[in-house]
This record gives C-alpha cells, structure tokens and sequence, in this order.
C-alpha cells in the first residue's frame, strides 16, 4: 500500500516520534517501527484537507473584506458584500472547526454597481 501525501503528513502530525516513513511504514529516530491506526490518520487527513481547503477559500474572498470594495462612494462598488459575509462566516466554521465531509457554500457571485 501506498501513502498519500495527506496521509504521510497526518502520521508526521498525529505521531510525533516517527521521523521518517518508508512506503507505509513509520520509524522513529531509532529505526524502530511505529505502528500507526490507519482510520484515524485517514480521519485526521481528511480533516487538514477540510481546513486546507477552507483557508483557501477564505483568502481567495479576502479583498471582499476591505471597507473601500463596498463603499457607494466608490464606482464601481461591490453591491453584495453582506453576501459575501455570510458565505465567509460559512467558511470559517470551517476552518476552524473542520469536519471530515465538508459540505462547502457557494460562494456568491460579485455584483458590482
């Protein structure tokens, strides 16, 4: 069997004194092999990848966040960035609290005046 790479980092992460993995096996710094629970790597990968996944989304909407992006002042200004808020919040639950089948929002489109 062959470790993916969430996996690999999962081990690292959940097992603290593996300092290396060779195929699906896990050494300590001793050359001794760590035995690790492969359901709860599984679980803690597709965690870090919910999370990932969830940081990711909250930065590509960053500039949504700027005060001047909704201001009426401005032309052209973002008309639905309450919108964007909401969906944002969505996200950071996420990212904060992540789960192992993210169901992620929509992210809204932009609508701009």
């Amino acid at each position: 069997m062959s470790l993916t790479i969430n996996q690999t980092q999962a081990i690292y992460q959940l097992y603290p004194q593996v300092t290396v993995i060779r195929g699906d096996v896990a050494y300590d710094i001793n050359g001794n092999e760590i035995v690790y629970d492969l359901q709860t790597v599984e679980n803690q990968a597709l965690l870090d990848q919910c999370k990932t996944t969830a940081s990711n989304l909250l930065f590509d909407t960053d500039w949504t966040t700027i005060a001047d992006v909704a201001n009426p002042v401005n032309s052209p200004y973002l008309v639905n960035q309450a919108d964007f808020i909401i969906y944002r919040n969505q996200i950071r639950k996420l990212a904060v609290t992540p789960v192992a089948d993210p169901v992620f929002p929509t992210k809204p489109n932009q609508v701009w005046k």
